[in-house]
């Protein structure tokens, strides 16, 4: 069993970088990075949200290792990784948008009239020559995404992506600037461009700039004091993993505790720090679920009948707990998920846990 445990300098550096980088993936997915937001897009944006903070605890590992590696400007290095991670998944996710990106790129770069540098935060901004530098106004750029048909009628005739030609995207261009006024962020003006020319490849979110990041910074992990052996001790740790382990998605903790090997997931109740009920509240499994498991693992059908008279899943979990762990198949059939998703989620769910806790028993 394994442990991170972050030093106090290292958590603060992580919950400054918190708001940043869920602002920035909210922003540039277009999602609203809740749990309960089970949509594709918002699972996916949570999957790029956790390689980011993966990113920046492997960094401030380096330099607890090596203090001359120390950034000065931690919130921006931590936007900069934000919006790496970002351009990353969308590049991967949406071809076509990538294509048109790489064209305004191209285009943008050889026009002596235009503009395009990369901000303080890692975001890369376009504007006129004269405008360059500039801080872009969010709101007008908003406003312009959810109102796109203010824009001259000449420059909103649908394109295609194989036929437009620079002359028709470079007339686009100007005229968002015109109409914003200032610098704009490329992936919004993709986002527009998209929009007015009918090749969008996937619909956005609506979120407005003012909306403020939902999910939870990272909690700061106490450290306990160094007593091996003792019961006391593990417990605490047990605690830490238990609460890392209740912060997973749903399905990435199902994933992770129905595969525990060895008995490690019996420690949980032994010591203690979590009932077999609260374990099986925690899995937040539906009567079809329980069904499913039911069948997959030959339960008797009388003792099925008699889970009916339990009001909480966590009480009917308790007679499926002999039957863990389960095999990676069980646990798609519960789930209604392919295997490889069960185990793409078990490892998401140990990249995030290893955020959180840290060393060894």
């Amino acid at each position: 069993m394994w442990f991170y445990m972050p030093s106090e300098s290292a958590n603060s550096a992580l919950e400054e970088a918190e708001s940043v980088i869920c602002r920035i993936v909210r922003r540039k997915l277009r999602v609203t990075l809740s749990n309960d937001d089970g949509r594709e897009n918002n699972l996916d944006a949570l999957d790029v949200l956790g390689d980011v903070r993966l990113k920046l605890v492997r960094k401030l590992s380096q330099t607890e290792d090596a203090p001359d590696a120390e950034i000065e400007d931690w919130a921006s290095y931590a936007a900069t990784v934000a919006y790496n991670c970002c351009n990353d998944y969308l590049r991967a996710k949406y071809p076509e948008r990538s294509r048109l990106k790489n064209a305004l790129m191209r285009l943008l770069q050889k026009c002596t009239g235009c503009a395009v540098w990369t901000s303080v935060h890692g975001e890369v901004l376009c504007s006129f020559a004269g405008q360059r530098n500039e801080a872009p106004d969010s709101s007008r750029v908003y406003e312009l995404r959810s109102q796109t048909r203010v824009l001259p009628a000449e420059v909103q005739a649908p394109q295609s992506l194989e036929t437009f030609s620079p002359a028709a995207l470079l007339r686009l261009v100007e005229a968002v600037w015109e109409h914003v006024g200032g610098p704009v962020p490329v992936d919004d003006m993709i986002s527009v461009v998209e929009t007015v020319w009918g090749i969008k490849e996937a619909e956005d979110v609506s979120l407005t700039p003012e909306d403020e990041d939902t999910s939870s910074p990272l909690d700061r992990i106490a450290s306990t004091e160094e007593q091996p052996d003792s019961a006391w001790l593990t417990r605490e740790r047990l605690k830490l993993l238990w609460g890392a382990i209740l912060q997973l998605l749903p399905w990435h903790r199902a994933a992770y505790l129905l595969n525990l090997r060895d008995g490690e997931l019996d420690s949980f109740p032994h010591y203690g720090v979590a009932s077999v009920e609260q374990i099986g509240e925690s899995l937040a499994f539906t009567d079809q679920q329980f069904q499913i498991l039911a069948a997959e693992v030959a339960l008797n059908p009388t003792k099925v009948s008699q889970t009916s008279v339990f009001e909480g899943s966590g009480q009917k979990f308790v007679i499926y707990w002999k039957y863990i762990p389960l095999e990676d198949n069980t646990i798609a059939k519960v789930l209604g998920v392919t295997r490889a998703q069960v185990i793409a989620y078990r490892n998401k769910g140990i990249e995030r846990l290893r955020r959180q806790l840290k060393g060894a028993v």
